[in-house]
């Protein structure tokens, strides 16, 4: 029954249903609020849990927006905000996963994972499975650690860090946890199963994205680079179908276009894009049924609540039907 959101001062508002704003929040200094440029949410409890590319992570009231305690270490962060029993669970930019109490913001335990000279800018992602964190960095390792200690279980890379330059503005979609396998692609060409409990990879294919894979049944849906709806076969990583989406723009923009993600709802995705178009087809064809355009500048990824579509753009919220 309410959204939040946050604006480009780092100010955190509440919405209802019906757009009408119950709280707004914002404890930065006139400094901080220039340099604000990603934050993080998660809710638990009645509390808002934020964290930004500051460094900053604190706690909300969620009825009242409400300051219930706030905190800091020396490195932005930039990753989803997991949260399991009474911790907390972020990602730096240093490659450093965080475990924080979330009670009162303090330190449980942290892990160093390989760093790099060029940090990515899209957000990492992390995954809780029973007693364990899985979770990416920016050379493309994917680790898990446990829980409660943040020891290694094991670590596997992607990338072949002996080559110059092969992490160098990587960009990996959300790791997606589906029965005992882990799937995630990357702007590298590579798309993987990976086994949850032996940390090994079941297949690897050759498709190119950094969008959040979504899963149906055993298939596999995402969007490549190159501007193409695939479908992957779950159990053997082979490419079902590969519909072409941007047939109906110029060839001198589909050169500038790029996806930020999208959902399925209706039996159609909704995928948005970097220059402010949202395109929508049935997935059973994969033929585009509509484009329109809602900005000048990128969409964030769609969200679906109540039959309504939610898209981020401008510093303000678009809802669609």
């Amino acid at each position: 029954n309410f959204l939040i959101f946050y604006d480009k001062n780092g100010s955190i508002l509440k919405f209802n249903k019906n757009t009408n704003l119950l709280w707004s929040k914002n404890i930065y200094n006139k400094k901080e609020k220039k340099n604000i440029s990603n934050i993080s949410f998660a809710v638990s409890n009645k509390i808002v849990f934020v964290a930004d590319n500051l460094g900053k992570y604190y706690a909300l009231d969620l009825d009242t927006g409400k300051l219930l305690w706030s905190k800091k270490v020396n490195a932005p962060f930039n990753s989803q905000i997991k949260i399991k029993n009474d911790k907390l669970f972020i990602f730096d930019l240093n490659n450093v996963l965080w475990c924080f109490s979330k009670l009162n913001g303090n330190i449980v335990w942290n892990v160093q994972t390989a760093t790099s000279l060029i940090s990515t800018k899209k957000k990492l992602s992390l995954i809780l499975s029973k007693n364990t964190v899985i979770f990416s960095n920016s050379v493309g390792d994917i680790t898990k650690v446990d829980i409660e200690t943040g020891e290694f279980i094991w670590q596997i890379p992607t990338q072949n860090l002996l080559l110059k330059n092969s992490t160098n503005f990587l960009k990996t979609s959300d790791l997606v946890m589906f029965g005992e396998n882990i799937f995630f692609s990357n702007n590298k060409n590579q798309f993987f199963s990976l086994n949850e409990k032996l940390g090994i990879f079941k297949w690897k294919q050759n498709v190119n994205s950094f969008v959040r894979p979504i899963i149906i049944d055993n298939i596999i849906f995402t969007v490549s680079v190159e501007g193409f709806l695939i479908l992957i076969d779950l159990e053997s990583g082979k490419i079902i179908r590969a519909t072409y989406l941007l047939e109906k723009f110029k060839k001198k923009i589909r050169g500038s276009i790029s996806f930020e993600g999208f959902i399925i709802a209706s039996n159609k995705a909704f995928i948005t894009t970097n220059i402010g178009f949202v395109i929508i087809c049935p997935i059973l064809n994969g033929k585009v049924e509509q484009n329109f355009k809602i900005s000048k500048s990128s969409l964030s990824k769609p969200f679906i609540r109540d039959n309504n579509l939610y898209i981020i753009k401008n510093d303000a919220i678009v809802l669609l039907n």
